[in-house]
């Protein structure tokens, strides 16, 4: 996966373990930092995955932007990651805090739509004592590389300008240009 930058609101990250098939065909638990947020915008997203039939490999590339730097584009709620592995910059803000036990971590509340509702406990399924991170926002720019296990978005997703493409042989997503702006500065 690459992207210009992904904004995230209500923001939260906790180490969980997450099943992941083996070479030899076997599950085993690994640790992964799952990434949750209430409401996030993207910009100038692409997912790239390898898929072998046969003996041939296929990759199957999914693009979602509008060819714009300034923009973030795709909109969605209650959005989940599991993440293994990110190169780029992390920008947090609001009340910042790090190390706390990843079953505290809040993201959504029981009624989005009543500001004072409680927050759904432990949305994120991590185990007591885990490392977790708490932001009001999170802004991830110019993510070059990002080894991601899997991406759940039960809320809504507007992604304009989707398509989806098989390539013969291994193909990556181009390296996305820098944003500019902030989110929801340009129109």
């Amino acid at each position: 996966m690459k992207t210009s930058s992904l904004y995230g609101i209500r923001f939260g990250a906790a180490v969980v373990d997450q099943n992941v098939t083996q070479p030899d065909g076997t599950d085993a638990p690994t640790k992964m930092l799952r990434l949750g947020f209430a409401e996030g915008v993207i910009n100038n997203l692409c997912i790239s995955q390898q898929q072998q039939i046969g003996a041939l490999t296929y990759t199957v590339l999914l693009r979602a932007n509008d060819n714009r730097s300034d923009t973030w584009e795709i909109r969605t709620k209650n959005t989940v990651l599991d993440v293994r592995s990110a190169t780029g910059i992390l920008d947090m803000d609001g009340l910042v805090d790090i190390n706390v036990n990843g079953q505290d971590v809040k993201t959504i509340q029981e009624n989005p739509d009543d500001p004072a509702s409680a927050y759904v406990r432990n949305p994120l399924g991590s185990t007591a004592d885990y490392f977790g991170i708490q932001a009001r926002y999170a802004k991830l720019d110019q993510i070059t590389s990002a080894d991601v296990h899997d991406i759940q978005i039960p809320g809504i997703m507007t992604a304009p300008n989707l398509s989806v493409e098989v390539k013969p042989g291994t193909v990556t997503c181009p390296a996305p240009p820098a944003p500019t702006g902030t989110p929801g500065s340009a129109g």
